[in-house]
């Protein structure tokens, strides 16, 4: 399972203008591994799909569009993404750039070294604080310029359950 393919699951809605540094950021920060990225567009009304195009035109990594026509919320995003995920190991992270994608391969690395008997890790960050760029329309609510330190830590955690069994496609 080292080597596995990992999946990174990204919903989203209008933030056409945070995808490109995201994808760069999970980019190196998977450095070395084997992962595709599959962003759900919830019914964006931005550029997204451009963005993305020319994204999986230059990548050397898959970079999956999934487009909800009308916006569904998050969760069936992150729903419809897992769904469409090829690889046996599923990692979140949201589309306006809160999260720093470094700690997927610490949370990656968790769940592999926790054994077979575990089926998530989450990470929680900690200190959280306003961000400075915060849009209270809802919709690209960090845009980040260059690259701002994000506020807070992370504090990683496992859970034991059952691996989730995904239908056949």
């Amino acid at each position: 399972m080292a080597d596995a393919l990992i999946s990174i699951v990204i919903p989203g809605r209008n933030e056409a203008a945070n995808l490109p540094l995201l994808i760069d950021e999970i980019a190196s920060a998977m450095s070395g591994r084997d992962f595709e990225i599959i962003i759900v567009d919830d019914g964006s009304t931005d550029d997204t799909a451009a963005v993305l195009a020319a994204q999986a035109s230059t990548q050397p990594f898959p970079v999956r569009h999934i487009r909800h026509d009308k916006s569904s919320g998050q969760s069936l995003a992150v729903r419809s993404g897992i769904w469409a995920a090829r690889g046996d190991i599923v990692a979140t992270i949201d589309g306006d750039g809160q999260n720093d994608p470094q700690y997927i391969p610490v949370l990656v690395d968790a769940l592999r070294n926790a054994g077979p008997d575990v089926a998530a890790a989450q990470g929680q960050r900690l200190k959280r604080r306003a961000l400075p760029h915060a849009d209270q329309s809802g919709g690209a609510a960090f845009q980040r310029l260059g690259h701002p330190q994000r506020p807070g830590e992370y504090r990683v955690g496992v859970a034991i359950g059952r691996q989730l069994q995904r239908p056949p496609v």
